[in-house]
């Protein structure tokens, strides 16, 4: 795959697994656990493994399965939906770019480097400069969060509803 190229991504509802194509080629997959806080996924033959550790402070390891290494970690923000991802020595942040949470992008100091956009059952990644880890980190984090939304409505509903 090459720079400013496009990749595209299906996931059934209540489903844990990104699917991810270039045009009708299938290239790859992010499975999260939704039990054990992890996920594994595969980018053009590049496997990595995410792990989140605690709560109310959460990171994600990355670890390259092939390599048999920690290469970057993610750290999220509590109180506003963004993270920082420091991957093999680089920086790059992650964040939403409109109220409805259903566009993201990760950028460095040299500028954007992948815009997302999709929700639930499918999207799509315009790449500037490709990076297997990173385009499964973005995929990893928004599911993070679209994760937190469901457990503040699913404890939110009795409280408001019920008055309990």
């Amino acid at each position: 795959m090459k720079r400013n190229s496009k990749i595209t991504w299906k996931k059934g509802i209540f489903k844990c697994t990104f699917q991810l194509f270039s045009g009708t080629d299938h290239i790859g997959h992010l499975k999260d656990s939704e039990f054990s806080r992890s996920a594994i996924g595969e980018l053009n033959n590049k496997k990595y493994r995410f792990t989140t550790h605690g709560h109310l402070n959460p990171k994600t390891e990355i670890f390259d399965l092939q390599e048999k290494q920690t290469v970057g970690q993610i750290r999220y923000y509590c109180w506003y939906p963004k993270a920082r991802i420091e991957y093999r020595g680089k920086v790059s942040q992650w964040k939403f770019s409109n109220l409805w949470e259903t566009r993201w992008r990760i950028f460095d100091q040299s500028g954007t480097t992948m815009q997302f956009a999709g929700w639930e059952k499918k999207g799509s990644i315009k790449i500037h400069t490709l990076d297997e880890a990173l385009v499964l980190a973005g995929l990893h984090i928004s599911n993070y969060y679209w994760r937190m939304v469901g457990v503040i409505v699913a404890i939110s509903f009795p409280l408001l509803f019920f008055g309990l």
